[in-house]
């Protein structure tokens, strides 16, 4: 009965998501997303593919279970890090973020018309991304006029936005 429960079903069938890093096979649908859950959440809806070498991020363990996609990540230009030498693992992901994250997965695509979320400036590093958001379908914003950009993405909100993006593809 939970509003996302088709996209958090699809999570766990297409192996999005095992479940909580702490709670198991539960789904967790209100707990805010983590870098290093985003990292592994973007590799897997990928498909997992292989890094050709190690990202240089301080704060990534050799052995850490979100590395591999983290390495992916960096490599192929979706993440910058938190810092030119930090990845910030351990810290939650905000909708601008996301939308970042999501943008940059697609290749940067450009010319979006503009979403007109009362609350993403112009300027605003997420922008662009939350317009191609907007126009893709991936996201009707938190409400008509809003976007809620500094707010955390929950991974129901993760595993409906990562749905409807497979759908567009």
């Amino acid at each position: 009965g939970h509003w996302a429960e088709e996209a958090v079903d699809w999570a766990f069938t297409a192996g999005i998501t095992e479940g909580c890093p702490t709670l198991g096979e539960l789904t967790c649908p209100e707990t805010a997303v983590t870098r290093d859950e985003m990292a592994r959440f973007l590799w897997q809806f990928r498909g997992t593919p292989p890094a050709t070498m190690a990202s240089s991020f301080d704060d990534v363990a050799v052995d850490a279970s979100y590395g591999p996609g983290v390495d992916w990540l960096a490599e192929t230009g979706i993440t910058l890090g938190c810092t030119a030498t930090t990845y910030c693992p351990a810290g939650t992901v905000t909708r601008a973020e996301m939308a970042a994250f999501l943008w940059r997965l697609e290749g940067s695509p450009e010319g979006s018309a503009p979403a007109r979320f009362t609350d993403v400036p112009d300027g605003s590093f997420a922008s662009p991304a939350v317009d191609w958001l907007l126009a893709s379908g991936t996201t009707t914003g938190c409400t008509e006029a809003w976007y809620c950009p500094e707010d955390l993405v929950t991974r129901a909100e993760m595993f409906t936005f990562l749905r409807r993006l497979g759908d567009i593809n």
